[in-house]
């Protein structure tokens, strides 16, 4: 089983890292370099990715000039936030290679259920290589533990395309997989690296595919009305720093206002699983983890202004056409456009010696189970009750919260009870994101119309940020535009108001799927 953990590297810190390797205070080994070649092979339907396994052949020449091949296969495994663990299988191959895979060097008992090795065999072919650089270290911590640290430069090539690859890898050879953290913490407090989730295999896929990594959206967790707490608990967590780890992945490389505002949606979505399983998961480390969550959020709520602007005159805005009609709005609206500076500065949070201690933490603590060196033996029981019983409490909550903001919206449908409705609705689906899967497709309905009503309020937030802008512009100069803006704006308001006080009424009258 391969226990690894990656950090991505800027090639003008890769004299830093290597300094840092060979002054390290632990007892390395002299440095192996080694050119490396890989063919990554796969159908033409992508059998192989569909059943989450990587094939490659990988050529390898040393300095000395001595020549070696390997076939090797990963099977599906578990990924916690960048802690691979998969399985692995090696074969040696004739040198030189004629970079043609074949299944059947490998025992058949490997391959998962319904996988057709012969079919497949007959259908691979090579879709894109890798070629680099591998300077090897062997670590031998003081406890006995044996670490292999890797330094990866070169670039995966695909259709004429290339990407470049500037990586630490980091394998537990021998010994306790707490100590391949210490020495992950070790390196992220000397140099700015940034925790990496995809794999060589993955970049080469999404390069074949000539497409760019682009944002996604949160989808309710995969927990399942038999899971235990515990399995809810990881499963939980483990999908929300996914969604955290590849929006931030989209953000470090494009700096879009969209992918940060996911990311920090991924943050609160980490703080309110520990919130929800709180009394079932008592332990000071969820509390402190949470805590730290909180602040990285806390530190770039400035985010959400100028997101909020750019939302104005996004592709989608309905407000987009009149703004884009109007050359004042258009001006007033891009000097409020995203500052460099403040960019720049949140793509350097994300290697930062204060943001990798905890995620190496928060991935330590997830994949390591920790929780349960904190717990009672009472306690523990806890961890295998069904989940069932605990979403319906959660789920019944929630909506008590909600219904609540929304009858004091129904009595006084006015612009302070509608802003107070927002964080109840999110709270609602972030449960509902936690937890209506138990309950099958019977949640969709319901998750559908408060969705509805979260667009309308953001809309409504979004036309207050607008107002906000013409009134400040209005004080600031001592005039008033040519056009009434104000008026045109509050027009927008009413019409609006009116449509989310009919969306109240209807997720007023829905019936709990729980």
């Amino acid at each position: 089983m391969e226990i690894e953990l990656k950090f991505l590297l800027q090639p003008d810190l890769v004299t830093k890292f290597t300094s840092l390797i060979d002054n390290a205070p632990f007892d390395i080994s002299a440095p192996n370099v080694r050119h490396l070649r890989n063919g990554y092979f796969d159908t033409d339907q992508k059998a192989l990715r569909q059943f989450d396994i990587g094939l490659r052949i990988r050529s390898c020449e040393l300095a000395t000039g001595e020549k070696s091949a390997e076939q090797t296969v990963k099977l599906a495994g578990q990924d916690v936030g960048g802690l691979h663990q998969r399985p692995e299988f090696n074969v040696d191959l004739p040198v030189p290679t004629n970079m043609v895979a074949d299944l059947s060097l490998y025992e058949p008992e490997i391959w998962p259920a319904g996988f057709d090795v012969d079919e497949i065999q007959q259908q691979l072919m090579l879709l894109f290589e890798t070629d680099f650089q591998r300077t090897t270290w062997h670590v031998s911590m003081p406890s006995g533990t044996v670490i292999e640290c890797v330094l990866d430069q070169g670039a995966v090539k695909a259709n004429g395309q290339e990407t470049i690859i500037s990586e630490v890898e980091l394998e537990l050879v021998s010994g306790e997989v707490k100590e391949l953290f210490a020495f992950a913490q070790y390196i992220a407090s000397k140099v700015d690296v940034r925790l990496g989730f995809l794999s060589k295999a993955a970049r080469g896929y999404h390069l074949l595919a000539g497409k760019s990594l682009s944002c996604v959206d949160l989808n309710k967790v995969n927990v399942k009305a038999d899971d235990a707490v515990e399995t809810a608990f990881v499963k939980s967590l483990t999908a929300a720093l996914k969604f955290v780890q590849h929006n931030e992945q989209v953000f470090c490389a494009s700096m879009s206002p969209k992918s940060l505002r996911k990311v920090l949606d991924g943050w609160s979505l980490i703080i309110h699983v520990m919130q929800l399983f709180a009394d079932l998961i008592p332990t000071a480390q969820a509390k402190a983890l949470a805590k730290g969550f909180k602040m990285v959020r806390k530190q770039h709520k400035w985010a959400d202004s100028y997101y909020q602007i750019n939302q104005l005159t996004s592709r989608k805005s309905p407000f987009k056409k009149d703004i884009d009609n109007s050359e004042f709005l258009t001006s007033l609206v891009a000097q409020e456009q995203w500052p460099e500076h403040k960019l720049m500065r949140a793509v350097g949070f994300f290697s930062s010696r204060e943001y990798n201690q905890l995620i190496l933490n928060f991935i330590q603590w997830l994949s390591g189970k920790a929780w349960r060196n904190e717990l009672s033996l009472e306690q523990l029981t806890v961890l295998s009750q069904p989940i069932y019983v605990h979403t319906q409490s959660w789920l019944d909550a929630s909506w008590h919260n909600l219904k609540a903001v929304l009858a004091a919206y129904k009595l006084e449908p006015d612009q302070e009870n509608l802003e107070a409705i927002y964080w109840p609705l999110v709270e609602s689906l972030l449960t509902g994101i936690v937890a209506s899967n138990v309950f099958g497709d019977e949640a969709e309905s319901v998750t559908n119309a408060q969705m509805d009503l979260l667009m309308g309020c953001e809309e409504y937030i979004l036309l207050s940020r607008l107002e906000s802008l013409l009134v400040e512009h209005q004080e600031n100069h001592q005039v008033t535009p040519e056009n009434d803006y104000l008026g045109w704006l509050n027009a927008k308001q009413s019409s609006l108001n009116m449509a989310i006080v009919a969306t109240v009424g209807n997720v007023s009258q829905l019936k709990p799927y729980w």
